[in-house]
């Protein structure tokens, strides 16, 4: 990652951990267009999308994490707490997820 990445991540979670979900979006999106490998974009806009309530979207967005980096704590820790939030049918996919990965 990049300075410029690390500046836009940064920005990210300051209008994320400010309430400013909107912004926060975006600019994680923006960075997600540029490169969609950055584990800290999706992370920072799953958190706004599970602090503004679009549960599912946030799910997507750790979801994707994991697929690149399976051993992302972070992603694992938030999509369970979104998936106990949304559905226990989520709860027992992210169990399946944790056990099957390291098969």
């Amino acid at each position: 990652m990049n300075s410029n990445h690390n500046h836009d991540t940064a920005l990210g979670y300051l209008h994320v951990n400010t309430g400013n979900f909107g912004p926060g979006i975006k600019l994680f999106s923006e960075l997600i267009a540029k490169n969609p490998r950055i584990v800290a974009a999706y992370l920072g806009r799953g958190t706004a999308y599970a602090l503004s309530g679009q549960l599912d979207l946030a799910i997507e967005d750790f979801t994707h994490a994991l697929k690149i980096d399976p051993d992302c704590v972070d992603a694992l820790k938030r999509r369970g707490q979104v998936c106990d939030t949304h559905s226990i049918r989520c709860i027992s996919n992210v169990v399946l997820d944790a056990c099957c990965s390291r098969i």
